[in-house]
């Protein structure tokens, strides 16, 4: 048996091929997967509020979701840690100098590795972290 997920239901809700059920149908993992897309997140939340069977929760999804192509991914580890210190930077800008976070991107741009350590040793508050 192989150690690959099985994405045979993802793909049957997102491309419109109804398939039959098998004993290895996972809700979580299903909408784990499914709530990368922004246009299915909400179907994913909804479906979360009640306590249903495999075959509803499959029959749900497959009904409600547009069929089209979809291509997204989700992030690995080392992603999600240079997209959360890229947040972190832009609060940090957004603190310093008053901006909104659309301004505080734009800055980052613009300013240097030296700009952002004095502005990172202008806010320290103190403290353990």
């Amino acid at each position: 048996m192989s150690d690959k997920y099985d994405w045979r239901y993802e793909n049957s809700i997102i491309n419109g091929k109804k398939i039959d059920l098998d004993g290895d149908y996972n809700k979580w993992r299903i909408n784990n997967v499914l709530a990368n897309h922004k246009d299915i997140i909400l179907y994913v939340n909804e479906i979360n509020k009640y306590d249903l069977t495999d075959q509803m929760h499959y029959d749900y999804l497959f009904n409600s979701v547009r069929k089209c192509k979809r291509w997204a991914k989700p992030l690995s580890k080392e992603e999600k840690k240079v997209k959360e210190e890229e947040l972190q930077l832009i609060s940090l800008i957004s603190e310093y100098y008053k901006y909104n976070t659309l301004r505080a991107k734009e800055a980052l741009k613009v300013l240097s590795a030296d700009d952002i350590e004095n502005i990172r040793r202008k806010l320290d508050k103190g403290g353990v972290k």
